[in-house]
């Protein structure tokens, strides 16, 4: 895990989310999903609308590990078992 925080405060939790997803999918439809899949998985669905800027520390922390579980499949099956939660 990185120390510092690999994700741009002025994006939105979405944004960030969407372009973490885009570089690794092929198609919209499947970034939708991805994005939508990991927020709710990592606990971030209410803060999407929010710029990272604004989050806590831990909260900008589950972005930078959304971003990584976008990124990777298998990181996305071991998420689902985890459920993240407040």
């Amino acid at each position: 895990m990185f120390q510092d925080d690999i994700v741009e405060a002025t994006l939105t939790v979405l944004q960030t989310l969407d372009f973490a997803a885009r570089l690794r999918l092929p198609s919209q439809s499947l970034v939708k999903e991805r994005v939508s899949k990991v927020a709710g998985l990592i606990g971030l669905g209410e803060f999407l609308g929010s710029t990272v800027a604004s989050l806590s520390g831990g909260e900008r922390k589950r972005v930078c590990i959304a971003t990584e579980v976008n990124r990777q499949e298998e990181a996305l099956s071991e998420a689902d078992n985890l459920k993240f939660r407040n």
